[in-house]
């Protein structure tokens, strides 16, 4: 007998996440962002870990993953999120911002979505369960 499936996180979105789909060039990038996200959540894909930097902030316990329309160019956009409880036992992935790289967008709109209010009250929710 086989041992179960571990079970797939949920994935949860934050509140502004719309802003960003939105602010995506082409139908296509937002359907490139949705598999990605889909493929994170399978355990398909794993992002690279952020960590504290001057020009991002502190982005510990956060990962980013790396799209674009082509793969022969440098990716223009990044996917930044993370898990919750944490990484090693994840219940929920929760996806902080879906932007550019450039001028550090997607970074510096994850690090704004962390320090708000509901998001750290949800952080402590999970740490405590």
């Amino acid at each position: 007998m086989n041992p179960p499936l571990p079970q797939l996180p949920e994935i949860s979105f934050d509140n502004n996440i719309s802003s960003d789909f939105d602010s995506l060039k082409s139908r296509e990038l937002k359907v490139i962002a949705v598999k990605l996200i889909g493929k994170i959540q399978s355990g398909e894909i794993r992002g690279t870990r952020l960590e504290k930097r001057s020009a991002t902030g502190n982005l510990q316990g956060c990962f980013k993953i790396y799209f674009d329309l082509k793969e022969d160019v440098s990716p223009r956009y990044r996917i930044v999120y993370t898990f919750l409880p944490d990484h090693s036992l994840p219940r929920v992935l929760h996806v902080l911002a879906v932007a550019k790289r450039e001028n550090m967008e997607a970074y510096k709109l994850a690090l704004q979505r962390l320090q708000d209010p509901l998001m750290r009250r949800l952080l402590e929710e999970y740490k405590e369960n």
